[in-house]
């Protein structure tokens, strides 16, 4: 139980960082918070929560735009995301 919650614990300082350098989208944050509102959820999905951890660390909006990037763009987050069954579906007004 204490790796779970060290997981998400990480997830939360990481998502905290991101959101404080200014890029991070809100709409994909408001989906990360639903995980970390209800941890219990994804019992057993600690190593897709890692995952994820690592990509809003290397996150970049930009990703992708240039060649031999590490970095993780939108496509990579929403991927894991929907492994976690978080779908988003973004509106259109």
């Amino acid at each position: 139980m204490e790796a779970k919650s060290e997981a998400f614990q990480l997830l939360q300082r990481a998502l905290a960082t991101a959101q404080r350098e200014g890029e991070f989208p809100d709409w994909l944050a408001t989906d990360i918070q639903a995980i970390l509102r209800q941890p219990e959820n994804y019992a057993g999905k600690e190593f897709l929560v890692r995952t994820l951890t690592a990509q809003i660390r290397d996150y970049d909006p930009y990703a992708g735009s240039g060649c031999f990037s590490d970095s993780c763009g939108i496509g990579d987050l929403e991927r894991t995301l929907s492994q976690l069954g978080i779908d988003h579906q973004e509106e259109i007004n």
